[in-house]
Formats: C-alpha cells, sequence, structure tokens
C-alpha cells in the first residue's frame, strides 16, 4: 500500500554538498555532487530511501545533481554525521529521532513510547504535512547550521536480548542499550532497566560478549545487523514508532537556488515514501525469516510499560519544549 508523504516540510537529511563551479551566484546551472551519510546497509529500507532520493533528485535537475552515498557508518555513527553536517562537512543525513536529538533536542518527541496506537496511526503520525512543518521549526530554532527536510518511519521498534523479556519484571536490571538520549534513560530506567549507551556499529560486540543484555530496534534492523545470532529473543514490544528524520547542512542549503531547493524537498518526499513502504514490508518479512532461523519470537505483556509510558508522555514532552508538545497534540489528534 502507498504510503502518502506531504511534498513539502522538513525533516532529518544531512546532506554533503561539493560544488563544481560552473554556474551563476545562485547556483542556477552549477552541477552538484552531494555527500549522502547513513548508518544502515545500502540493501536496507535506508538505502532503498536514498537510492529513491538519488534518482528523483538526478531526474529532477536534468542530470546536474548527483548524490554519493556513504552507507554503513562509513563516514561514522548518526551523531558524529549530524554534528559534521552541522559543520558542513557532510551535506545530508538520514538518521533516527533518537540521535538527531542530539543536535535538535526536541526532536526526541518522535521517540517518546507508545504516542502510536498502531501502524495506521504511526503513518498518520509521519505523513501529516503539519508533523512536518512542526519539525523543520524545531530543527531552525535548535540548530540554525542544519536545515530541516521531512520525516518517515521504519516501522514499530521491539526489544531483544539474550533472554526472554515476558514483561515488565524480566527488565529489572537488565543492561539494556539504549540511543544517546535523556528521553530513553528515563523511559528504560523507569521500567527497571539499567540504561547504556553504545554505538550502533559496536553493539553486536557488546552484546556478544555480555557487556550489555539487550536492546531495540525495528525487526528488519534487528535481523540485518545479524543481532539475533547474539539476541535470540524478540519480544514484540512495539514501543516507539521508528521515526527517522532527514537534514541538510543550511550551507549547502542557502547555497542552492529557490529551484533547487525545491528538487531537493521533492525527492525527499519520494524517498521518504519508497523507505517507509520498503521498511513496513521488510519488517513483515524479517519476522517470518527470524522464526524460521531459530529466534523465539515473544509477544509479551506491556500493560505495565504502557501504563509507565503514557503518565511520562505529557512530562516529558512539556521538558522538551513547545514544538514537542505541538507534536503531541497533534499525534493524539489524528485518532480522535
Amino acid at each position: 500500500m502507498k504510503r502518502k508523504f506531504p511534498l513539502h516540510g522538513a525533516g532529518l537529511l544531512v546532506l554533503g554538498l561539493v560544488l563544481t563551479s560552473c554556474g551563476d551566484d545562485n547556483g542556477n546551472g552549477e552541477e552538484l555532487s552531494l555527500t549522502l551519510a547513513y548508518d544502515q546497509p545500502q540493501d536496507s529500507s535506508y538505502g532503498i530511501m536514498a537510492d529513491e532520493f538519488a534518482d528523483t533528485l538526478y531526474e529532477l535537475s536534468d542530470g546536474t545533481i548527483e548524490v554519493g552515498q556513504y552507507p554503513g557508518g562509513s563516514l561514522g555513527d548518526e551523531p558524529e554525521t549530524i554534528e559534521d553536517a552541522r559543520a558542513g562537512s557532510i551535506d545530508l543525513v538520514f538518521a533516527s529521532m533518537g540521535n538527531i536529538s542530539t543536535a535538535v533536542p526536541e526532536a526526541a518527541v518522535f521517540s517518546l513510547h507508545y504516542l502510536y496506537e498502531d501502524e495506521d496511526h504511526l503513518m498518520a503520525g509521519t505523513t501529516d504535512p503539519q508533523v512536518w512543518e512542526i519539525f523543520a521549526d524545531m530543527v531552525s530554532e535548535s540548530a540554525g547550521d542544519l536545515h530541516g527536510l521531512g520525516v518517515t518511519t521504519a516501522g514499530f521498534r521491539s526489544t531483544y536480548a539474550t533472554e526472554p523479556i515476558e514483561d515488565m519484571g524480566d527488565l529489572e536490571g537488565v543492561r539494556f542499550r539504549i540511543q544517546p538520549s535523556t528521553t530513553e534513560e528515563e523511559y528504560w530506567g523507569a521500567y527497571g532497566a539499567l540504561p547504556t549507551t553504545v554505538d550502533f556499529s559496536e553493539l553486536y560486540t557488546a552484546l556478544q560478549t555480555g557487556a550489555v543484555d539487550g536492546a531495540e530496534n525495528t525487526p528488519a534492523f534487528y535481523q540485518i545487523a545479524q543481532h539475533h545470532e547474539v539476541a535470540t529473543y524478540l519480544s514484540l514490544t512495539q514501543h516507539i514508532g521508528n521515526q527517522i528524520g532527514s537534514v541538510i547542512s543550511q550551507d549547502t542549503w542557502e547555497s542552492l537556488s529557490e529551484e533547487q531547493q525545491e528538487w531537493v524537498t521533492e525527492a525527499f518526499h519520494a524517498g521518504a515514501e519508497a523507505g517507509a513502504d520498503a521498511a513496513l514490508e521488510a519488517n513483515d518479512v524479517a519476522l517470518d525469516e527470524l522464526q524460521e532461523a531459530g529466534v523465539e519470537v515473544l509477544e509479551p505483556d506491556v500493560s505495565e510499560m504502557q501504563d509507565i509510558a503514557l503518565g511520562l508522555t505529557d512530562e516529558e514532552a512539556e521538558a522538551l519544549g513547545e514544538y514537542a508538545q505541538e507534536v503531541v497534540e497533534m499525534t493524539r489528534s489524528l485518532v480522535e
């Protein structure tokens, strides 16, 4: 099923742009090469999104703008590439909202637990044009050296561990890997776990050696990273909609002509739609393949986690700021 994304708005893509001088001062007619960094493999939904973005931008620009992709964390992990985009050494970055929040704290609102009731609600909260506009505003206010392009999703994140997690009590004392976010720390601490930050590139080894006991991600990324080899229990907590943002270096953005900015925005729209469709399908396929590979897929009792999370939502949103509160209100209104 096709997901309808707004043609305008902002998000967390960081584009690394190199200009080849052959045009006027406004960038018209220039041939551009943009650097795009993301920390997932190119055969993941991130890569599908990046390919669609690059192909669409090349077509819209009549071949004058190309995108050089740097997948798999080859230019650093997400927080590092976001900082490089702020410095202007990378043009474009795809990153999870949890990591975007290291530069734009209010982006952590997209990682509030149990904010979305089901997949339809998740998609409505991802594609709503007002949500994109709020995201753009929070990026501009918190990180003036970045420009937000838009928001997409990789589906729901769930919990995986070296021992089964069937209810909140099983999280007590578990060394649990989280993204670097005070919001995440609040939630997992409230569930009884011991929140621990580990770079995604180091997580396999951390699980293998017992440095951490569990982590969370979508089924597809759990499979792609081969974490199921060392953490064989997947609990479908579906606690977070795995929202992905797109940001572009403000220096890069301002170097583009108005027409080129429109091309970039439209291209991200196409990439966001393709990436979301691919991600949701990949999660379904991954669940079947993981079970065939011997992973025990559990449907835990999440009622206690939901009660704690819903009790924290307004408090966390208020602490994050006005834009975060707007996102929560807008998201709730989509199911009323």
